[in-house]
């Protein structure tokens, strides 16, 4: 099983052993079932899978840690819910927590490269914002959020 066919839930597993690995240096069963608010048996078939990915290093009774492949994967999952939630927020300027939530539910269906390109997308509009508002051709937040019908081109 590669990355792609890793489901959503698992991808989320392995984010939240990400944080408790961050936070308490290692994870363990009964953390990432309140983090979670999930069964520790829930937990358990969890880690399985992610194990038998090689993803975790997992024994019964014992700490949880990333591998250095669930470590990877873990930070780009957690890269693209921090892109998409700016994206929404700043840019979209969707209020943060809804942009939050709904980061989480896109992030697991959009591919690497989107990702990138939104990245390049946003950075290449908030540089041109500037230009816009200086030339007092509009508010783009006027315009995002729909009270003002046009924006003149930069």
């Amino acid at each position: 099983m590669n990355k792609a066919e890793l489901s959503s839930t698992i991808e989320e597993y392995l984010q939240t052993i990400s944080h408790l690995e961050k936070k308490y240096r290692v994870a363990r069963v009964k953390d990432i079932a309140e983090k979670m608010d999930v069964q520790m048996p829930s937990v358990t078939r969890a880690l399985k899978v992610l194990k038998q990915n090689k993803l975790v290093n997992y024994r019964r009774n014992t700490f949880i840690t990333l591998t250095n492949e669930g470590l990877d994967l873990a930070e780009t999952i957690n890269l693209k819910h921090e892109s998409l939630t700016k994206f929404l927020n700043n840019l979209l300027l969707v209020p943060l927590e809804k942009a939050k939530k709904e980061a989480c539910l896109i992030k697991h269906d959009v591919s690497d490269d989107t990702i990138n390109r939104l990245t390049r997308l946003m950075k290449y509009v908030c540089g041109n914002i500037e230009k816009l508002e200086r030339k007092k051709q509009g508010s783009w937040k006027a315009y995002i959020s729909g009270k003002q019908k046009q924006i003149q081109h930069i």
